[in-house]
């Protein structure tokens, strides 16, 4: 079942999980929207329902910024795992336009 409210784009992007303050470790994301992301090959550390911190850089040409932001585990299987951003407020659309421009 479909649980999106938002267009994600297709974008990789190197992510860093850590759950209730415990590393995770790094995994690639293959895509990411306003809604939330989809982590491939994770879904031997997350289930669903775990609540997950996701830090990430985003660079342009003046400086690189680490973006972390709170999300849900809505999805899980084999081929990875979709998150929803738990926090749906300004500043979190703010941090995000950059990376979904580019990437559109």
């Amino acid at each position: 079942m479909e649980n999106r409210i938002n267009v994600r784009v297709a974008k990789k992007l190197s992510v860093e999980l850590s759950f209730v303050g415990i590393d995770c470790g790094k995994f690639t994301a293959l895509n990411i929207g306003y809604g939330g992301l989809f982590l491939d090959e994770c879904s031997n550390v997350l289930d669903v329902g775990d609540f997950v911190v996701v830090s990430f850089q985003e660079e342009s040409a003046i400086k690189t910024t680490t973006i972390s932001l709170r999300a849900l585990v809505v999805h899980c299987s084999q081929e990875g795992a979709g998150l929803m951003w738990a926090d749906s407020i300004d500043e979190t659309y703010e941090l995000l336009n950059d990376i979904v421009s580019i990437a559109a």
